[in-house]
């Protein structure tokens, strides 16, 4: 995390020079240069705050794309607000370099995904693997092994449960608990159905006992779902018992009121950018469908 955060705040200095020189040609020297970057000195500490709010640095998130991607441009619209709104209100201490904001922190985001690409690539391929167990099977579980297995998620791989129920047998023969050892096989999370885990009590003592000793996270297929896709099934996400236990008694949390204001802020910015766009398509869809209205509402 750190050599990642060394590396943005090399891209955020780096990334100042081609947007000085693509505004301003004709004053490129290094006084001129120096000068702006003391100016952007007091935004580039902000920005890296930013990046580590979104998720930007957390190694095991990088290594989907998509993810990156999506929590790049949050980055992006995030920090050109909160950078416009610095120089806005200090332009005597900071001087004018409000329009070079938008192609430095352009550069920035281009230089610092292509940056967090080779760290994947070439740093953390299997380091950063984490190797995880399925006990048990319903269609969650098997619909999320199925994407490990086919490296559609890539940061994951499976240690086999047949290998688990082996060493399981080998340690019961020899009087040991089960499984005597999860840390010798480099097991970092086991996944469970609780259901079926409720269902044998001999089972779920030893494996809940078993994770305790050796400090290993154990978690449910539908935490584990929801943290792999960023997402709740939809049919669970309707069942009582989820929502008292995940989103009922967490409102008052400090955190996801920020991240409510956040969501609305980030939706806000989209909205008015894209607005000439909306207005454009909702006359297309007038022009090509002549029943029917321009928003799909949704109960």
């Amino acid at each position: 995390t750190f050599i990642i955060g060394l590396g943005d705040l090399v891209i955020f200095y780096a990334s100042l020079i081609p947007a000085l020189w693509l505004r301003r040609p004709e004053l490129f020297t290094l006084s001129y240069i120096l000068s702006h970057a003391l100016a952007f000195s007091y935004v580039f500490p902000l920005w890296y705050v930013v990046n580590m709010v979104v998720g930007l640095y957390d190694f095991h998130e990088i290594r989907e794309f998509s993810t990156e991607a999506g929590n790049t441009v949050l980055a992006f619209f995030y920090n050109l607000i909160l950078s416009a709104g610095i120089f806005y209100l200090f332009p005597e201490q900071l001087m004018t370099p409000k329009t070079h904001l938008v192609l430095t922190l352009l550069f920035a985001c281009i230089l610092g995904m292509a940056w967090r690409r080779a760290w994947v690539r070439i740093v953390s391929a299997g380091f950063l693997t984490q190797r995880v167990a399925f006990l048990g099977s319903s269609a969650l579980i098997d619909a999320m092994r199925e994407d490990i297995r086919t490296r559609h998620v890539t940061r994951f791989r499976i240690v086999s449960s047949y290998r688990l129920l082996r060493w399981w047998l080998k340690g019961k023969a020899a009087g040991k608990r089960f499984p005597h050892s999860l840390t010798d096989n480099r097991l970092d999370l086991a996944v469970v159905d609780p259901m079926q885990i409720e269902a044998n009590s001999q089972l779920s003592d030893a494996i809940l006992s078993t994770a305790m000793a050796q400090d290993v996270p154990l978690w449910t297929d539908l935490d584990f779902y929801e943290r792999l896709y960023k997402k709740v099934p939809p049919e669970h996400a309707a069942e009582p018992a989820w929502l008292f236990s995940h989103v009922l008694h967490r409102r008052a949390e400090v955190y996801f009121w920020f991240k409510r204001c956040a969501d609305m802020l980030g939706a806000a910015v989209q909205l008015i950018l894209l607005a000439p766009v909306f207005l454009l398509l909702m006359l297309l869809i007038k022009l090509t469908e002549r029943e029917g209205e321009c928003f799909y509402c949704q109960t």
